[in-house]
């Protein structure tokens, strides 16, 4: 073996999402055909785990992004197609820290799980380096208001690393970890309102289900005023934003409307008490958006779409090419946005 475990941060846990339990069409909304035994599949959230290790010799993979051991062992990130050919030089430094980034990677998950882990280990571990696929524009910005980006370094092939510091997550999910770097952001960005209602909804690249009312489901968004947010394309509606105007936008956002668990982390520029309305599919359970919502102390809801089906008797509809098929309960939306109504925070002049 060639690991070193040198901390073990935090267990793998659970987090009570909804203390006051999920109570139907108040905290939970759904059509009749969507089971009441909501119970502790939504109500409790995996918590991850993290470890931290010394690997020595390990090779480290910036496309797809990898952490491969002396023993030819992928530690993290996805086991390369074919075996990594690491270059002539070695990264020396004190240490070297691994970080998945780039385009492939989601803004959110970017903060919410590489940039707060990066963070802990500059806390913990001092001056150490950091090394990686090279940065979309946002996560440079992100690096340089936590003041790292001068120690990462971009990387355009495996390279052989001597000593490499892996913080490792055990599990599903976001822990507390994430708060640090988050808040660090948010006061770094001075909230402007452009919208107090966002809506941040899953590309079709991610997502593993078809809506079949996907249209009518956004057009209904539009007629209730809320503003999409893009956070691949750095997005509002037609306006190109900034990592801190996306900062700015959410920290003045009063309610969201999120389908996206990548992004979840986003969630954390919200001012204490938004109303965040996460858009669920029945039997699917995921806890990133629910768990945020607390770590951040938000006010969270829960709309239920159908259960997916398979068209197991029929070919797809040309042009499609995902089996999973849903719709959107825009009749349990509606409720559930009446039912926040009197309860949006106003902005504070």
């Amino acid at each position: 073996m060639n690991e070193t475990p040198i901390f073990r941060h935090v267990a793998e846990g659970w987090l009570d999402v909804a203390q006051r339990g999920l109570i139907r069409d108040q905290i939970w909304f759904g059509g009749a055909s969507i089971r009441d035994r909501a119970g502790a599949r939504y109500r409790h959230a995996a918590m991850p785990g993290h470890e931290t290790l010394v690997l020595r010799d390990a090779v480290l993979v910036p496309e797809p992004f990898a952490v491969i051991d002396r023993d030819g062992i992928t530690r993290a990130g996805t086991t390369p197609s074919k075996p990594a050919e690491p270059a002539d030089t070695v990264l020396l430094s004190n240490a070297v820290a691994p970080m998945a980034a780039g385009a492939s990677v989601p803004l959110g998950r970017f903060l919410g799980n590489s940039l707060s882990i990066a963070s802990m280990q500059r806390a913990m571990f001092g001056e150490i380096g950091f090394a990686g696929p090279p940065l979309t524009p946002p996560q440079a910005d992100a690096l340089a208001a936590m003041g790292l980006l001068g120690a990462y370094t971009p990387l355009s092939e495996p390279v052989r690393v001597e000593k490499l510091l892996l913080t490792l997550q055990k599990g599903q999910g976001f822990s507390r970890m994430i708060r640090p770097a988050i808040e660090t952001l948010r006061f770094a960005a001075e909230p402007y309102e452009v919208n107090p209602r966002i809506a941040i909804l899953e590309p079709v690249t991610r997502t593993r289900f078809t809506r079949g009312n996907q249209f009518g489901f956004q057009a209904w968004l539009r007629a209730q005023s809320f503003a999409f947010l893009d956070p691949d394309a750095m997005r509002l509606g037609n306006t190109q934003l900034g990592l801190f105007d996306l900062i700015s936008v959410l920290a003045a956002a009063r309610l969201v409307v999120i389908d996206d668990p990548a992004q979840a982390p986003l969630l954390g520029f919200c001012d204490p008490g938004t109303i965040v309305i996460q858009l669920g599919i029945d039997g699917w359970p995921d806890g990133a958006i629910a768990t945020c919502a607390r770590l951040f102390s938000l006010e969270w809801r829960l709309v239920l779409a159908f259960a997916p089906h398979y068209p197991v008797r029929g070919p797809l509809p040309l042009g499609e090419r995902k089996m999973l098929r849903t719709e959107i309960d825009i009749a349990a939306l509606g409720a559930a946005l009446a039912s926040v109504e009197g309860d949006v925070l106003p902005m504070k002049a």
